[in-house]
């Protein structure tokens, strides 16, 4: 049985990426999977959950998703890890935070899980993505003080002068997405929204400080900036890297050269909704 009802009206290109994800799916436990050879976890469920709605479908199963986030947590600490069993992290924290809320858990189920973040998320990464459970959540209902993550950040975005294309801009939208996606100002937004789109490589995409080549991870954080400041890229650009980044099954990989896998779709469908 599909996971996902298809509209009548999809397009065959979204039909085929809404398949794709369907096959990643364990019958098992009713999760997903990031590659057709991993184990379900965390992440997939979220990509997974988040692409099929963005791409035209409805998610089913919601109660087996529901179960797995469930099973994820360490109860001692509220903290989460990737799979059932597995060990608890910051990132795995946050994402069951999100993914907690995608598929519907009861908040008193992850009440717990704030508190972990607030005593363990210390590095800018661990921050920022910690920044991403809390919006999820409700910043209004956050309930500790959000402002040593703010010291962080400032901090993070003073380091952040590499040039736009080798990197910068990634690191940039990393701090402008994290602010803007808790409430707050972004100075020079104008001069922030330039760089952020002159990091735009011939490609299409945005990478990595040091990478040769673009990826969609780093350019869905540029995109999810730009987002929030109002803002375009070059679209037709940005549309011909994400084409150069699908396979023939529907997949989406992270990087031209690497496999399809359910965090180049989750990727792909964002930066399209974007667009």
């Amino acid at each position: 049985m599909l996971v996902c009802l298809l509209l009548a009206v999809a397009q065959p290109a979204l039909v085929e990426t809404l398949l794709f994800i369907d096959a990643l799916r364990d019958p098992a436990t009713g999760a997903y999977r990031v590659t057709a050879g991993g184990k379900p976890n965390l992440r997939a469920v979220n990509g997974a959950s988040k692409a099929i709605k963005l791409l035209g479908g409805q998610v089913t199963g919601v109660e087996k998703l529901r179960a797995f986030v469930r099973s994820c947590i360490d109860p001692a600490t509220g903290g989460f890890a990737e799979e059932p069993g597995g060990k608890v992290s910051v990132s795995a924290t946050a994402v069951g935070v999100i993914t907690a809320v995608e598929v519907g858990v009861p908040r008193d189920t992850v009440r717990k899980s704030l508190d972990y973040l607030k005593a363990n998320a210390k590095s800018w990464e661990e921050v920022r993505i910690a920044g991403a459970a809390v919006e999820a959540w409700g910043v209004k209902d956050c309930p500790f003080d959000l402002a040593p993550w703010d010291a962080i950040a400032d901090t993070a975005g003073e380091l952040a002068v590499g040039s736009p294309r080798d990197g910068g801009a990634r690191d940039v939208g990393g701090v402008v997405a994290f602010k803007l996606r808790l409430g707050r100002e972004v100075p020079a937004r104008d001069a922030v929204t330039g760089f952020l789109q002159t990091g735009q490589r011939p490609d299409g995409g945005w990478s990595k400080p040091g990478a040769d080549d673009s990826d969609l991870e780093s350019s869905y954080r540029v995109m999810r900036a730009l987002h929030l400041l109002k803002a375009k890229p070059e679209a037709t650009a940005a549309r011909r890297f994400l084409a150069s980044c699908r396979k023939p099954d529907g997949g989406y990989s992270v990087t031209t050269k690497e496999p399809a896998g359910m965090s180049g779709v989750y990727y792909a469908a964002m930066i399209e909704s974007w667009l």
